[in-house]
């Protein structure tokens, strides 16, 4: 959720409320729209994926996904 909100200055809810928070958490989903590039939300909605083992192992796996993403080389049915 940093990433996001670093980069597109908002957080992937439909709103800050807490209810929204708390929905995003409990339900696993993340309004991410607002992020243009569709293989970069790919990677995003795994790493915020509900269940743990559906995420990224580790930081550094999510990072390299991310920045592949971000340049263009990465397909879409590779980041999920």
């Amino acid at each position: 959720m940093t990433y996001v909100e670093l980069r597109t200055g908002r957080w992937p809810f439909l709103s800050n409320t807490s209810t929204a928070v708390y929905a995003a958490k409990d339900t696993g989903v993340h309004h991410l729209k607002f992020v243009p590039n569709r293989n970069v939300r790919a990677v995003l909605k795994r790493a915020l994926a509900k269940k743990p083992e559906d995420r990224y192992t580790s930081c550094g796996e999510f990072v390299k996904q991310l920045s592949k993403a971000e340049a263009g080389e990465l397909e879409l049915e590779d980041a999920t």
